[in-house]
């Protein structure tokens, strides 16, 4: 189902938003970096390093923030209740806490690199039930339910670093197993794929903690969109950013001008 007037606005707006405060962040950054890169300066154009500043910004605008703010959006319109850095509360066997740790460890030594199947596997042959529950909070990025289903995502960068991966990881084995509801969707979610939708995905540091192409868990670009508001949804979105480019695109290059 497409998405609403009123919820394309709001994605719109956000779009226009990150670009006007990228050009006001960059804008300020070049009255005031007095640094002397004279190499820089004697080897790249003033333009390719505006260019450089320019994007790096821009991705820092653009980052979870934004993505997590779209997100609800997406979701809300389509009839669920979203909320962002959302808190679980669950109870776990203090032993099946061990392994999950236990798992950790050998995976950061790099002893194991399990898919996430394999680390439900390992955990439940490693674990030594105490019977003494454990209380455990878990904050996901997002968190919706919808037609009596739940779902927790954790929203990292497109090419997020181990640590980042390993900490997603172990907060949704905790989800797993707190919350054991079959009905629950359990995410890994980066909101493209850097290597282009429909490619294989390859970016090696999350690869040696989940099978980033095969895991049921992770979600990728179209998978990620879709999955929060039906079939079309990433394409809809990647119109309307098209939709405002137009703009900004001309807002940039004024910018531009004033700053080359």
């Amino acid at each position: 189902m497409p998405l609403s007037y009123e919820a394309r606005k709001k994605i719109a707006d956000l779009f226009l938003d990150s670009v006007y405060r990228t050009i006001e962040r960059v804008g300020d950054s070049l009255s005031k970096d007095l640094d002397s890169k004279p190499f820089h300066e004697a080897l790249i154009p003033l333009d390719v390093r505006v260019h450089s500043k320019f994007e790096r910004s821009f991705s820092t605008s653009f980052g979870q923030k934004a993505v997590e703010t779209i997100a609800r959006v997406v979701v809300e319109d389509s009839g669920g209740k979203a909320e962002g850095q959302h808190t679980e509360k669950m109870h776990i066997d203090r032993g099946r806490l061990s392994a999950i740790e236990l798992y950790r460890e050998n995976a950061r030594s790099n002893k194991l690199k399990l898919n996430w199947k394999e680390t439900l596997y390992w955990i439940g042959k490693n674990t030594k039930l105490e019977g003494e529950l454990m209380e455990v909070s878990v904050k996901t990025d997002l968190y919706y339910s919808r037609v009596g289903a739940e779902a927790f995502f954790s929203l990292k960068t497109v090419k997020p670093n181990i640590d980042q991966t390993m900490e997603a990881k172990i907060d949704l084995l905790k989800l797993h197993y707190g919350r054991n509801v079959p009905s629950d969707t359990l995410g890994f979610g980066l909101w493209y794929n850097p290597y282009g939708e429909g490619h294989y995905y390859n970016y090696s540091p999350p690869k040696s903690v989940f099978s980033m192409n095969e895991d049921s868990v992770v979600y990728i670009g179209s998978q990620f969109w879709n999955t929060l508001g039906g079939p079309g949804t990433y394409r809809e979105l990647i119109q309307i950013a098209s939709e405002v480019g137009t703009n900004t695109v001309q807002m940039i290059d004024k910018a531009k001008g004033e700053w080359i």
